[in-house]
């Protein structure tokens, strides 16, 4: 199942491979003016996440994280639930085993505090060209940028 990009609301695909039997989902970056504008909201927002989905309190990662990607994967999540359980019941010798998820970025925008980026750094690999200016630009270093311009 394909989902189309809106504002908010990235171009993402779920995908069946049967050579290693998973499920996987695609999150195309950015590659359109709506990309783009979710990318312009980059405004820090509160973000708490819950960790194996124990909604205890001491079970939760909490920072700040960009707005535009808070809610574009908010609704990746919406979504992708849905199609990955109808997709279990179709293959159900497909395991899916969201405790053991990975993730691997190509050029990631730099949208979360350090305590939330610590904290993926067991289940996220990120992948930077080295002159690649957009995972190290975020408002909180331009703000640092131009602080220190004016000293």
């Amino acid at each position: 199942m394909k989902f189309a990009c809106q504002i908010l609301k990235p171009d993402f695909t779920v995908i069946r491979d049967k050579e290693s039997k998973s499920l996987l989902v695609f999150i195309r970056g950015t590659c359109s003016i709506k990309d783009t504008l979710t990318d312009a909201l980059c405004f820090p927002v509160s973000f708490d996440h819950f960790i194996c989905s124990d909604h205890e309190r001491h079970n939760i990662v909490s920072g700040h994280a960009h707005r535009g990607m808070v809610s574009a994967a908010d609704w990746i999540r919406k979504h992708c639930i849905p199609v990955l359980l109808d997709a279990h019941n179709l293959y159900p010798h497909f395991k899916i085993k969201f405790s053991s998820t990975t993730c691997v970025t190509f050029g990631p925008a730099a949208c979360m505090t350090l305590e939330l980026a610590e904290f993926g750094k067991s289940f996220i690999t990120s992948i930077v060209n080295g002159f690649d200016i957009v995972p190290t630009l975020s408002v909180s270093s331009f703000h640092d940028f131009i602080s220190e311009d004016m000293q």
